[in-house]
């Protein structure tokens, strides 16, 4: 009796994985007299089960990302909150302010990614709707102006016919903290950003 899988390439160079079943009846001094059984070509199922691996390994990727951000989302609360409570303590022009603003920055960017790794684990449905972009960056000015620090200055300048959009307000929001942050990053020396 053999039961076997095996792998070949075809002529063409295509990859096939074959399965194999059978057995050899024996004569009496027990040799193998001749070979019954059946191969058949497996491809598909193997591909649908490399398919479902991966969908099982990005599931398990997708938990563990989500319980990470919570738990990160959690500390970036407190390091957020103790922040506020020693920038309300301190003068205005004290000498740390801008130290704690970096502080701040740095807690806001790591809240984004915590962000898009709850999104991520969630599988977020995306909920499409028409939105109308200048209000979008407008209730969104004074967030990214917080955003950037006191070294980059924000100067909003809407088009009048800049008309709307389909799409997720959630995934726009995102999109346009992206831009602003990675702005932000490639004008370490400070700059403007319009």
């Amino acid at each position: 009796m053999f039961d076997a899988e095996w792998r070949v390439v075809w002529p063409d160079g295509s990859v096939h994985w074959l399965h194999g079943r059978g057995k050899a009846p024996r004569d009496e001094e027990g040799r193998p007299q001749r070979m019954l059984g059946a191969v058949i070509d497996i491809t598909e199922r193997k591909q649908l089960e490399e398919q479902l691996r991966q969908s099982q390994k990005m599931e398990a990727i997708g938990r563990l990302a989500g319980g990470v951000a919570h738990d990160f989302n959690n500390l970036l609360t407190v390091i957020t909150a103790y922040g506020d409570f020693i920038a309300a303590s301190m003068d205005v022009d004290d000498p740390h302010q801008s130290d704690l603003n970096e502080i701040r920055c740095a807690a806001d960017r790591a809240s984004l990614l915590t962000q898009q790794l709850l999104a991520f684990s969630r599988r977020q449905v995306v909920r499409p709707q028409v939105l109308d972009i200048n209000a979008i960056v407008t209730e969104m000015a004074r967030m990214l102006a917080r955003l950037i620090g006191d070294d980059v200055t924000l100067k909003v300048d809407l088009a009048e016919n800049a008309g709307a959009t389909v799409s997720d307000a959630g995934q726009m929001h995102q999109v346009l903290m992206n831009l602003v942050v990675n702005a932000r990053d490639a004008m370490p020396g400070g700059g403007k950003l319009t």
